[in-house]
């Protein structure tokens, strides 16, 4: 008998204080923050942890993730909506390697 594998998935950390509480504790996020954009942030770090694989954010229809430039190199950052993106990165030292969130944005950064 081969022994079983258990998946891996993916540890998600998430780095704003107040995006944690939305996420770990229902907390409701000021009014300028759709209800349904705290909705679709829950929906996608649950998907994160859900991976094995960080190219599995790839399957996931209307994310269209994108690797960011400039001041945010090294940061993807995936659709919420047409306006609002969860930027994230990679954590490769860790094992099995994690996600960081680090920053939630309604599209008026520069990249």
């Amino acid at each position: 008998l081969s022994p079983k594998t258990i998946p891996i998935m993916m540890k998600v950390t998430i780095t704003d204080r107040d995006w944690r509480e939305v996420y770990n504790i229902d907390w409701m996020y000021p009014p300028e923050v759709p209800d349904y954009i705290v909705d679709k942030f829950n929906r996608a770090v649950a998907f994160m942890e859900q991976m094995k694989d960080i190219r599995d954010i790839y399957a996931y229809p209307g994310f269209n993730p994108k690797m960011k430039h400039g001041k945010r190199a090294g940061h993807r950052a995936i659709n919420l909506n047409q306006q609002w993106r969860l930027l994230f990165c990679l954590d490769k030292t860790s094992i099995p390697h994690s996600i960081i969130v680090d920053y939630v944005d309604n599209g008026h950064y520069k990249p």
